[in-house]
């Protein structure tokens, strides 16, 4: 069980007007999102191997840390040989790759901007 899942089965459960009938509710959701691929997607619980986010995050990061990489290993402590344009670009990339990681790999995180988006604003 993920932990989306767990709080979603709790929040059921206190909503649901009898215990049984919060267990069911839950326990039918629960198989719901198991069985839909694209519910599961949405919800963000699928295998972190099939996320799409992870990969391109990953990537990113692998990315950007091969182009700071070759830089630092061609020109060493010779700083005025170093493309600063082109290691600006790896560090700004490498900040959104990870920050992209975090917000996917973290539980419990609000969604962005959940103030001025969210129905009671």
């Amino acid at each position: 069980m993920t932990e989306t899942e767990t709080a979603l089965t709790k929040a059921v459960k206190k909503a649901a007007p009898s215990k049984e009938e919060g267990e069911r509710t839950s326990a039918s959701m629960e198989k719901a999102v198991r069985e839909d691929p694209v519910l599961m997607n949405e919800l963000g619980q699928e295998p972190l191997i099939q996320s799409g986010v992870v990969w391109t995050g990953a990537i990113g990061v692998i990315t950007a840390l091969g182009t700071i990489l070759v830089q630092v290993g061609r020109h060493g402590d010779d700083f005025a040989q170093y493309d600063f344009e082109l290691l600006i670009g790896a560090i700004t990339s490498l900040s959104a790759a990870v920050g992209v990681l975090y917000r996917r790999l973290m539980p419990g995180l609000k969604p962005l901007f959940w103030r001025w988006t969210s129905p009671d604003a």
